[in-house]
């Protein structure tokens, strides 16, 4: 029978290089997403306070930083599966070209 052993499991987890891409992208999304709230503050309300600046921001922000979320997910998750794959398969042929 064959056993996973701890050492071929913490070889599929993704890198902290893969993580600390997935938070800069996130991070960046909610900055990026804070700014252009704030612009269509600016430009869609006349004389806006710095309430309604503040809430459009926040609303942009999270409603960019939320699908980014879920792209880094599957792109950690895709990493995984691809590892594991390459485990799998050592050929470069992709898996579906080696079933006859």
């Amino acid at each position: 029978m064959n056993t996973v052993q701890e050492t071929d499991i913490e070889k599929l987890v993704p890198s902290k290089g893969a993580y600390f891409i997935g938070f800069a992208t996130l991070f960046l999304s909610g900055i990026s997403g804070g700014f252009i709230g704030y612009a269509c503050a600016k430009i869609f309300v006349s004389n806006p306070s710095r309430l309604v600046e503040i809430v459009f921001a926040l609303v942009s922000a999270v409603s960019i930083c939320w699908p980014m979320s879920v792209v880094v997910t599957i792109g950690l998750k895709a990493s995984v599966e691809f590892k594991s794959r390459k485990k799998l398969f050592p050929s470069s042929k992709r898996p579906s070209k080696l079933l006859k």
